[in-house]
């Protein structure tokens, strides 16, 4: 069969790329959206895009990918697979993942395993284009809020530091989950990333590169934590940027990136010999045939779900919320009942898909209430996740339950899992429960027993 005339790594642009943006576009739509969504820390993905495509089509191909090709085909086909199993639950940052790993096989099936070795750092540079990171957000908050908290004492400021709320003479300021300063580390690692391409750096000088991205980063972030809360000490809390401080926080950060970016050591690209060979045309015909392995899959599964029953009516006494309770709100949608039973606060929140393209287990942002809540050690007595939270320096002891169809789980992350098994067997109810009760004891027993005998009988 006659080759392509174009080079290898320009059809894979010209072709793969936009037949993988097509087939597996519900999760390129998610991306777009939040790459687009200039608030959300991820309005680098667009750069990081285009920056991707580009490198692909300027990176020659250097080796002859001969062999295995039947090998190459099959994993990126179980790859696509992967992806619907993940997209078809609508667990986005894993179906993210899956899709990145997708494009990276896809290209390997085309190219060859050492063409992708090669180019391995080219390849990884989408990945700080996704929402992975936003697991890392909760180990970012608290080193800033360590870090901070042991400036503001070094500096000889009158303030009480609790955690992540440092309380002046003048007011507090809560250093909450948006100042992580994930969103300056991301963009500073990727960044880096792309010099160390561009600049087709040793592995060594790559690491290194990366080493004072992630400095630069994290220290952006201390600053300008610290700047505001000296700036809320001085002006009494008046000052504009106490409250609006996005603009400063990216003018503080190109402050810091831009000049280690300008500075940064040029190297030009080791000449090597290029191989002149162009794949079959077959080989492509292969490639974008395992590739419509999993969307057509999740196309030929998507159905309606069938309504669910709904769980029995909560016997509560209708009553507002109590003083001691921690107030929680719940979700919009679906069917939500609070209220007192006995001396337990109890809240249930019940939610089913009504459409296909609808999660079982939705989204619940920062549902969990914002005050100080530890877990708790408890002697299993009730399935869930036990904490105690201090209301006003009144402990309360709360218990908290996921159920997914015919599952139940103490930990959201598993509930988003669990979707897996319970729409395939055709379960369409999530409810989230939560039990609260004064604590009055050190080892909060008799609160635990009261808790546990109205949790029993859900």
């Amino acid at each position: 069969m006659k080759p392509l005339a174009l080079a290898p790594q320009q059809i894979f642009v010209l072709v793969i790329m936009p037949a993988i943006i097509g087939l597996y576009w519900p999760t390129f739509e998610v991306l777009a959206k939040r790459w687009t969504q200039w608030d959300m820390g991820m309005s680098h993905g667009l750069l990081v895009a285009a920056v991707f495509i580009w490198l692909l089509w300027v990176r020659p191909c250097h080796a002859l990918p001969r062999k295995h090709f039947a090998l190459r085909a099959v994993l990126v086909g179980l790859m696509s697979l992967l992806w619907f199993v993940v997209q078809s639950v609508r667990i986005n940052v894993l179906a993210e993942v899956a899709l990145l790993l997708t494009t990276i096989l896809a290209y390997t099936a085309w190219l060859g395993f050492e063409q992708s070795w090669r180019y391995k750092a080219v390849l990884l540079l989408p990945l700080f284009a996704t929402s992975l990171w936003g697991e890392l957000n909760s180990s970012a908050l608290y080193l800033s809020s360590f870090m901070v908290g042991h400036m503001v004492e070094a500096a000889g400021i009158t303030a009480h530091i609790d955690g992540a709320t440092i309380s002046l003479p003048y007011g507090q300021i809560l250093i909450a989950h948006g100042c992580s300063g994930l969103r300056y580390i991301v963009i500073a690692l990727a960044l880096g990333h792309m010099l160390a391409c561009l600049n087709h750096y040793t592995t060594r000088a790559y690491w290194t590169t990366l080493l004072v991205a992630l400095l630069l980063g994290l220290a952006t972030n201390w600053i300008r934590i610290f700047i505001l809360i000296l700036l809320g000490y001085f002006t009494q809390m008046q000052s504009s940027l106490v409250a609006d401080h996005e603009t400063f926080g990216w003018l503080l950060f190109a402050g810091v990136a831009l000049p280690p970016l300008y500075f940064a050591p040029v190297r030009a690209a080791a000449r090597t010999a290029v191989e002149h060979y162009s794949p079959p045309l077959r080989h492509l015909f292969a490639v974008l045939c395992v590739l419509c392995l999993g969307p057509l899959l999740l196309l030929f599964s998507q159905r309606t779900p069938a309504p669910a029953t709904w769980l029995p009516p909560l016997p509560v006494a209708a009553s507002p919320l109590p003083q001691w309770a921690v107030a929680t709100p719940m979700p919009p949608a679906g069917l939500a009942e609070e209220g007192l039973i006995g001396s337990v606060w109890v809240q249930r929140w019940q939610y089913q898909r009504t459409q296909a393209k609808d999660k079982l287990v939705p989204f619940l942002g920062d549902w969990h209430p914002d005050i100080p809540c530890t877990p708790k050690n408890i002697t299993p007595q009730a399935a869930g996740a036990w904490f105690e939270c201090r209301l006003d320096d009144h402990p309360v002891l709360v218990l908290r339950r996921f159920t997914v169809g015919r599952f139940v789980t103490a930990e959201f992350r598993q509930a988003k899992l669990l979707q897996l098994p319970a729409q395939w067997t055709g379960d369409n109810l999530f409810s989230l429960t939560q039990w609260q009760h004064p604590c009055d004891e050190p080892s909060c027993t008799q609160a635990a027993q009261q808790i546990s005998a109205q949790a029993g009988h859900e």
